[in-house]
């Protein structure tokens, strides 16, 4: 290009990195293939209630494939490509009945922690973009959710901070803090298992729990604070008295 009037060095670049490039997409597919295979066996695993429809769907479809004997790596043939496009259609099936599924496990929500656990669980086996993307928005609703227990904690502090519910045989004070520890770790548990990038999101709703959590954990603090000065002035009037 640099001399125009001498011969120049023509090539196809297609003739070239034409069957590299198909190799590399054939390459790609069996990745996506090996790993859809890999996180339904990761799900098998886990025994989680419920599932095995799903499961047995998704194996039907998987037995077939591998019934065609496909020369996997023999990239000159579309054989496979016309296939594996079959197959994602009818994975894309099972994976609709998957997030149905994963959805009612979040209808009722009875124990935030429990349910942290699972979604963490789910998240650590399910790579597929289309259920990622479904997964993360139940952590919204399980920090709503959570928020409503922060509130119901501050309601039972207002409700018994001057007559707290005692454990059998513990004094007064021993028990007032014991109570007082309970109500916090309740709502710490949750909040140290959620992604720091959701309790940062500047929403109006999440930012107004993250701001209860705050101000009832405070709360708590003083309250034990409280207990705990009480009772090293008793014990500093016993030292006088004796």
């Amino acid at each position: 290009m640099n001399m125009p009037k001498g011969k120049q060095f023509e090539f196809s670049p297609n003739q070239i990195f034409g069957k590299f490039d198909l190799f590399c997409r054939r390459i790609s597919k069996l990745i996506d293939l090996f790993a859809t295979i890999q996180q339904f066996k990761t799900l098998e695993n886990h025994n989680l209630e419920g599932i095995e429809p799903i499961l047995k769907a998704f194996d039907k479809y998987k037995t077939f494939l591998q019934r065609q004997n496909h020369r996997l790596l023999d990239y000159t043939t579309n054989k496979f490509d016309r296939d594996f496009v079959e197959f994602n259609v009818d994975v894309s099936t099972v994976e609709s009945e998957l997030h149905d599924y994963i959805d009612k496990n979040f209808e009722n929500i009875t124990n935030i922690e429990e349910s942290l656990k699972l979604l963490r669980k789910f998240k650590s086996i399910l790579h597929r973009e289309n259920l990622k993307s479904g997964l993360n928005s139940k952590y919204t609703v399980l920090f709503q959710n959570y928020g409503l227990e922060i509130k119901d904690i501050e309601d039972q502090y207002v409700k018994m901070k001057n007559n707290p519910p005692m454990v059998r045989n513990l004094p007064t004070v021993s028990g007032s803090i014991t109570w007082s520890r309970h109500l916090f770790h309740r709502i710490s548990g949750p909040m140290e298992q959620f992604p720091q990038d959701l309790i940062n999101k500047k929403e109006t709703n999440l930012k107004r729990y993250v701001k209860m959590y705050n101000k009832i954990g405070y709360t708590l603090f003083s309250f034990e604070y409280l207990w705990r000065q009480k009772w090293a002035n008793e014990v500093e009037k016993a030292k006088a008295g004796l």
